[in-house]
């Protein structure tokens, strides 16, 4: 990294460092909504999950926050180091508080827990709950400890047909000592007169639990229970070796770039700091057809001539649109162009708002939606002279914000493409642009139920909540099926992260947000992609002070990706074994004199070795940029290859690019 570089970064780390220190990388990681998702053992993630329970009388209801029965009302996070989380319910008809905790500044291992309300509540009790997986814990031991004693039982690796119930004691600490490792897991709370351990899977959960009665029986008015949870991360886990095998694939997939989405907040001097950073090789933005149509310009949706004044002394906001489209159109990329929602008197029931959801757009104003986005795309052509490269309607099977079934998504899509063809716009309409991995059956029947699906030009999905990998490789195999080129046009985690902004500053989150990237091009074998977003949305940059501040850890890997992609480069296929904390995604690529060449591996785990087979020839050696807790795109050392292979120590809970010595510059 170059001095100026390092100035760069340490600058925005003063500035994140309000949030980001609250959210670093502390041996509990966390859940949004404040419950523990797993424990940092020798920086390995065991999952391990907490919930507060409250069961009514008999059991025969039970109320949680897993259970979504509290809603988040408050989060906070204060300069001492506690950062809570505020909850409201309703329980057995009587309003709840709860509040979640995890004290940072005693390093991060201590979980905190109250529970109030005003009115008596009749319940079988309160519970801490400890949720194990089988596939971890299975065959190891649980002891229980209590000042008169102690109780131990095995964790059955089969299901016991007669009794869920493991193991019933007093007591105040749990050690957990999980099978074939040396890792003693202690918890510590305030002594319990019951603590159950019992085998789930007689409920169809694959999970061991541990319930820590803090309350027997009913809740009295004015009550108010606290606890805590101590958890003793004391311990190795040695990381095993990942083997990994590249080869061509057995369908070759050409890979454009990563890029982004500039659609909301991108009036900002982050439009231009991200534009300037990260090399796109896709870009998407939203079409504003509010602004451009609020009122309808006359009865005749056949007159494509638009309002008659200047729309732009109309509605200034035009203007910034048009000022976004060119700094887009000068990146040279590839641009989307993508339909929200509209004008309130296109929809059944005018006057509901941008943000809402499930808009329904009458038959008899199809023609006249058409004439808006016709019209709007021929002022843009005509003003700037800038046509998109595709066109799409943001989400439609989901409704966000325009609700269609994929058969009115195909008769809508063949109007607008013959509108296109009528007007002569270049710009081709995207199949799909669905909300979720899951979306593939509607776009299978939006494309059957289109009289001439040649219209596509592109297929298009959302990563929302993530898939298996069988599901990217179905995507895959569809765009083999037709001939299309795969765009993963929104790229993150989940949609509603920007309720719960602070998991942004979290390393886990980051290391989760790479790993995504990395499934997506490796399973998915996409064409390119667009990171959600690149503009202070979604907190990969941020404003501050005037300024602009980017995510440490979150940009930084952006850049890894965006900025070290070969030329004309095609996706490998990356097999990974030995290792499952280990993603990797590979692209190589060149002119025709040198070969190109860059490997991401995430490590969401320990450090450990890596072996890596199938490297392609004629390249001598390779060089490590990492990004990690402690350091940002930071150069590390050249390993030379020997016989198409390499063999090499990544540190723990890192992305590291091994890449060809051309690239190092775009960075």
């Amino acid at each position: 990294m170059t001095l100026r570089g390092l100035l760069f970064f340490l600058v925005i780390w003063r500035l994140m460092t309000a949030t980001a220190a609250l959210g670093g990388e502390f041996p509990l990681l966390l859940h949004p909504d404040g419950r523990l998702k797993a424990v940092l053992i020798d920086q390995t993630p065991v999952p391990i999950e907490t919930d507060l329970v409250f069961p009514a009388e008999n059991w025969e209801r039970v109320y949680s926050i897993s259970q979504k029965s509290f809603h988040l009302t408050g989060h906070q996070s204060e300069k001492a180091g506690i950062e809570e989380w505020r909850h409201t319910g309703v329980v057995e008809n009587v309003p709840v508080r709860l509040t979640t905790g995890i004290d940072r500044q005693t390093g991060g291992s201590q979980l905190t827990h109250t529970v109030k309300t005003d009115t008596p509540v009749q319940l079988a009790g309160v519970y801490l709950r400890v949720d194990m997986p089988v596939s971890v814990f299975a065959g190891g031991s649980v002891t229980v400890f209590s000042p008169v004693g102690e109780a131990r039982a095995v964790l059955p690796p089969t299901a016991d047909p007669d009794s869920h119930h493991v193991l019933l004691s007093a007591g105040q600490r749990v050690l957990l000592s999980l099978p074939d490792k040396d890792t003693p897991l202690s918890l510590t709370f305030p002594p319990s007169d019951s603590v159950i351990v019992q085998d789930n899977r007689q409920w169809g959960a694959d999970s061991y639990s541990i319930l820590i009665q803090l309350r027997n029986g009913a809740l009295a008015a004015g009550d108010s229970i606290s606890s805590s949870l101590g958890v003793d991360t004391a311990g190795t886990w040695p990381a095993e070796t990942a083997v990994i095998t590249l080869s061509e694939r057995d369908h070759p997939v050409s890979f454009t770039g990563f890029g982004g989405n500039y659609c909301f907040q991108y009036d900002t001097p982050a439009t231009d700091f991200t534009l300037s950073k990260l090399a796109s090789g896709y870009l998407r933005t939203e079409l504003d057809l509010a602004a451009w149509e609020p009122e309808n310009d006359n009865e005749n949706p056949d007159d494509w001539a638009g309002p008659e004044e200047n729309p732009i002394a109309r509605n200034p906001h035009l203007q910034r649109r048009l000022d976004l489209y060119q700094k887009l159109q000068k990146q040279g990329s590839p641009v989307i162009a993508s339909v929200w929602t509209g004008p309130e008197w296109l929809f059944a029931e005018p006057g509901r708002g941008f943000w809402t959801n499930d808009r329904i757009l009458p038959a008899k104003n199809v023609p006249e939606f058409v004439e808006c986005v016709t019209a709007y795309l021929l002022f843009v052509r005509r003003v700037i002279g800038f046509e998109p490269t595709y066109f799409s309607l943001n989400e439609a099977d989901l409704g966000i914000r325009i609700k269609l079934s994929a058969e009115e998504l195909a008769a809508l899509s063949t109007r607008i493409a013959a509108a296109f063809k009528r007007h002569q716009l270049k710009t081709g309409l995207l199949l799909g642009d669905v909300a979720s991995p899951r979306g593939l059956d509607y776009v299978r029947a939006c494309r059957d139920a289109t009289p001439d699906p040649a219209i596509y030009t592109a297929i298009a999905f959302h990563t929302w909540g993530g898939a298996s990998p069988d599901t990217w490789r179905a995507w895959a195999a569809y765009s083999r099926e037709i001939g299309l080129p795969l765009l993963a046009t929104e790229v993150g985690m989940n949609g509603s992260d920007h309720t719960t902004p602070w998991v942004f500053n979290w390393h886990d989150y980051a290391l989760n947000e790479a790993a995504l990237h990395a499934d997506v091009l490796n399973h998915a074998a996409v064409q390119g992609t667009m990171h959600w977003e690149l503009t202070p949305d979604y907190a990969v940059v941020t404003m501050r002070d005037g300024g602009v501040a980017a995510h440490p850890t979150r940009f930084a890997q952006l850049r890894h990706f965006f900025n070290l992609v070969p030329p004309d480069s095609r996706i490998l296929l990356a097999e990974v074994s030995g290792n499952a904390n280990v993603k990797a995604v590979a692209l190589a690529g060149g002119t025709r004199k040198r070969t190109e060449f860059t490997l991401h591996l995430i490590n969401l785990g320990g450090s450990c070795e890596v072996t890596l087979h199938g490297i392609p020839d004629s390249i001598g050696a390779l060089t490590s940029v990492i990004t990690g807790m402690d350091r940002q795109a930071e150069r590390g050392k050249t390993t030379p290859v020997k016989a198409n292979e390499i063999r090499l120590r990544i540190p723990g809970r890192s992305l590291i690019s091994l890449t060809t010595p051309g690239l190092l510059d775009s960075l």
